[in-house]
């Protein structure tokens, strides 16, 4: 019994030491550049990242200028001046998210919380460019608008990297599973060899 365990344990390790250079095979295998199954090279997504978040601050003086309790006055809810606020933090939240994506670009989790933190902060945004239009000024609205359509190839740019990155997993996902069913399966055959 104590040679079985043995057996199976040297087989298990010989499995994992498998599935861990199959992982690495994977990785060497990748084209040239770094580029890996259409992911931009990981130079160009920090550069990518990096100006993305100068694009989302450049509606923070835009943002300064809003008055939302002076639009009370005008009849405005006063719901308002909470949104105001709560899209700062929001933006605050984009901030973090895309530099801990620039740190670790390959991390799809940090890509999923950039992604759906730049989105939730474009409707906010948008949100609050309906209220100054009625409220304020239609000027500084028509500022927000600009801010909004310009920076849109970014939200696009991300969402593009987010789906190479998530199949990139799912097929490396793929190939690691595949390897440990193989070596289950050589497991199972030889243990039938020795009974």
């Amino acid at each position: 019994m104590a040679v079985l365990r043995w057996s199976l344990l040297s087989h298990f390790r010989s499995c994992a030491l498998l599935l861990a250079f199959a992982s690495l095979c994977l990785a060497q295998s990748a084209p040239p550049g770094g580029n890996t199954s259409g992911v931009g090279a990981e130079w160009n997504t920090r550069e990518s990242i990096l100006e993305m978040s100068k694009r989302i601050a450049e509606v923070k003086p835009i943002l300064d200028q809003l008055r939302p309790k002076e639009w009370v006055n005008k009849g405005a809810p006063e719901a308002y001046a909470q949104q105001l606020e709560s899209t700062f933090v929001e933006l605050r939240g984009v901030e973090w998210a895309l530099n801990n994506l620039s740190g670790k670009p390959e991390k799809l989790s940090f890509a999923l919380d950039a992604y759906f933190r730049v989105q939730s902060f474009r409707m906010k945004v948008s949100s609050m460019s309906e209220a100054v239009r009625n409220y304020q000024n239609p000027a500084v609205a028509e500022l927000i608008d600009a801010y909004l359509t310009d920076s849109s190839a970014s939200q696009i740019q991300l969402k593009g990297y987010l789906t190479e990155l998530a199949s990139l997993k799912e097929a490396e996902l793929d190939v690691m599973s595949q390897e440990a069913q193989r070596c289950r399966v050589q497991q199972i055959q030889r243990g039938n060899r020795r009974n």
